[in-house]
């Protein structure tokens, strides 16, 4: 029959340094390469949906009736304005060349990696003028009827969807941290060949 180990061997084990196998220049490449380039994928994506947001939205600033309605896409397409130059600050930066050592790509792949860092505050900085524009589209909707009751149950689903785009905003930042940490400790847990 045999014992549980005592606690002061269990900690020394889960103390020690693990082993890690050295990698070659070309695989850190490698590695920092696929990360830039789905950065910058995920980046154009995004650009391209900003933009085409913004031919919808300017669309029906030009078409809408009431004042306000046309306020709130106004605003939209200002915000839509911030997102854009939030997004190009925060661009990915251009993988060095094949000469660069491995040292020097993992410093960079290390510095992206800090770049790229997002919390839910920078998502709501980033899209704040969005919402704000929006809320002041729903508020203009709801009031530019003569039913009110019928107003907030047609704003309830965009409210609705705001609040869910919130919730998932969240999420998605707390799940981007925890990868890149999990990628920093890769990092630096990596030796050189």
């Amino acid at each position: 029959m045999s014992q549980p180990p005592d606690d002061h061997l269990k900690a020394l084990w889960k103390g020690q340094e693990t082993e890690t196998t050295p990698m070659s220049v070309d695989a850190v490449r490698t590695r920092a390469a696929r990360f830039t380039a789905r950065r910058r994928a995920t980046y154009l994506v995004g650009l391209a949906v900003m933009l085409a947001e913004i031919v919808i939205f300017g669309r029906y600033a030009l078409l809408l009736p009431g004042v306000g309605l046309r306020a709130g896409m106004l605003a939209t397409l200002v915000g839509l304005g911030w997102m854009i130059a939030f997004l190009t600050v925060r661009r990915p930066g251009r993988l060095p060349d094949a000469k660069t050592s491995g040292a020097d790509i993992l410093e960079f792949h290390r510095t992206e990696l800090q770049r790229q860092r997002t919390t839910f505050g920078d998502l709501l900085v980033m899209v704040g003028p969005v919402l704000a524009g929006m809320l002041i589209f729903v508020v203009a909707a709801i009031f530019s009827g003569r039913h009110l009751s019928r107003g907030l149950l047609n704003a309830a689903p965009l409210l609705g969807l705001i609040g869910l785009w919130l919730v998932a905003a969240w999420w998605f930042a707390r799940r981007q941290e925890r990868r890149r940490l999990r990628q920093l400790a890769e990092i630096d847990a990596t030796r050189l060949d």
